[in-house]
């Protein structure tokens, strides 16, 4: 059987990225700021990408706040919702129409000079690329920088074998990514790269030398991420049905 990606030990000359996190600019149950502190205390992160749903304002502000946390790197990024599924830009600087083609997107992403990395491929508990859409973009001549062979959802378990395939049959590199919306799940899937920094990552994405690990979250975590998420729910309710609260 092929092992999973938590069975590899970490080469000692690597660092680790997070390249698939949400803030509350999207669904996300903590600020910008909140996961600097976080990752710079808590963690060996040594580069973060913030992709929320759809907005860019979060990753900007990541991005500005980084200075006041020396080893820690953040590419602005974004998830965008595809006519075709979810797909990620890193180091974008704006956000784009929604339900746009695969097509359309990738071209906008590579107009701001942004990497495509493909999340949670063939995956059928969120929005995914399918089989038939790689083929389509194939036929066209388009490809990708990174396929996310590792993201620690439920969305990305039950999909780590076919998006393993499709990353091997294209030859693209690997990446792993939390795909975090609480604290504690950053860096529980990461990508490992040679070097340090947010350059040394794309230098590495560029030269195929990246490494996918990490694990799974637990049903501990994943209720976690439920209960914050019905808290914040809360909130939002409460300051719609009542002005001023």
């Amino acid at each position: 059987m092929r092992r999973t990606p938590e069975e590899f030990s970490t080469p000692p000359e690597m660092s680790k990225a997070d390249l698939h996190i949400h803030t509350k600019a999207s669904d996300g149950t903590f600020t910008p700021y909140e996961m600097l502190e976080y990752v710079s205390a808590e963690t060996d992160i040594s580069v973060l990408a913030v992709t929320d749903h759809d907005e860019i304002d979060g990753a900007l502000e990541a991005a500005a706040l980084a200075d006041q946390f020396p080893g820690v790197d953040v590419i602005p990024g974004i998830e965008v919702s595809t006519f075709d599924g979810h797909l990620i830009g890193l180091w974008v600087e704006t956000a784009f129409p929604v339900l746009r083609s695969a097509e359309w997107t990738i071209d906008a992403i590579r107009e701001q000079g942004g990497l495509i990395v493909v999340p949670h491929p063939m995956s059928w508990l969120t929005l995914s690329f399918r089989p038939f859409t790689f083929r389509r973009l194939e036929r066209k001549g388009y490809h990708f920088d990174a396929i996310e062979v590792m993201n620690a959802s439920p969305a990305g378990k039950m999909s780590y074998e076919k998006a393993l395939e499709i990353q091997q049959r294209l030859g693209v590199p690997q990446v792993g990514g939390s795909d975090a919306h609480i604290l504690e799940g950053i860096g529980k899937a990461h990508t490992l790269f040679p070097g340090n920094t947010a350059e040394d990552l794309r230098e590495a994405i560029n030269q195929n030398t990246t490494l996918a690990r990490g694990g799974y979250f637990d049903l501990d975590e994943s209720m976690l991420y439920f209960r914050r998420k019905m808290r914040r729910y809360a909130d939002w309710l409460g300051q719609t049905l009542v002005p001023g609260k």
